[in-house]
């Protein structure tokens, strides 16, 4: 029976290795050689990540890139699981509506394709892939509410609110592949975000309230929505 258990972990210790991959309940995982990220969902593997700044791309590193990703995956999931709530149904015009902010933060967006695949030949000495495609980032909110809630929201937040942002990548942005690798590049928006309460008063009391999380896209000085490039491999 010891005999069977060893034969089993090695075995397993074996698999892990081929996949190359560090076993983590993250959805982001770094593999064994430190040379990309995996993602779990998707099974893609993610390398060169730049941060668009106010002084061009800057290189940011494999570990502090996995970071950021895991930490914005978990708000992600916060903001999808806040229950849908109705605010029309409180009609009367004697109600009075607020926002308290309970937190803030960052975090970057979900991966947006700014680029064609390119699969680079076997007999080719190397491949370029660039981003190309404009990028389109508006403002998000956890649950369906009127306008009049949403520009509350707006005017309490404590940071500068971006409603939408759209600009033209370019191609300031590219990576070169090796033969047989093929890729395609993304961009993830950073965001602000607020978390809170929406709270509806009917003279000093309070009759109702619920939780509501809210992003707006973060812009340069230079007009651009600030964030991050890198390039996801579906064959290496």
């Amino acid at each position: 029976m010891k005999k069977v258990s060893i034969v089993f972990v090695f075995v397993t210790v074996l698999f892990l290795l081929s996949t190359n991959v560090l076993a983590d309940n993250e959805r982001y995982v770094l593999t064994f050689d430190k040379e990309y990220i995996y993602d779990k969902e998707t099974g893609e593997y993610l390398a060169h990540p730049y941060e668009l700044t106010e002084n061009g791309l800057k290189s940011i590193s494999l570990e502090e890139y996995l970071l950021e990703l895991n930490e914005s995956a978990q708000l992600e999931k916060l903001f999808n699981e806040v229950a849908e709530y109705d605010d029309n149904l409180i009609t009367p015009f004697s109600v009075i509506n607020t926002y308290r902010q309970t937190g803030t933060g960052e975090k970057i967006g979900a991966a947006v394709q700014v680029s064609n695949p390119m699969s680079c030949p076997t007999d080719a000495r190397s491949c370029r892939v660039s981003a190309t495609q404009s990028v389109s980032h508006k403002e998000k909110f956890s649950v369906s509410v009127s306008t009049s809630i949403k520009n509350i929201i707006r005017t309490r937040a404590t940071f500068t609110w971006n409603k939408s942002l759209e600009n033209n990548v370019g191609a300031q942005y590219g990576v070169d592949l090796n033969p047989g690798q093929r890729a395609y590049m993304t961009f993830r928006p950073r965001y602000n975000f607020t978390q809170g309460y929406v709270e509806s008063y009917y003279g000093n009391t309070k009759i109702n309230e619920y939780f509501i999380v809210a992003d707006s896209p973060q812009l340069l000085s230079n007009g651009i929505a600030k964030g991050t490039f890198s390039a996801v491999f579906t064959k290496r």
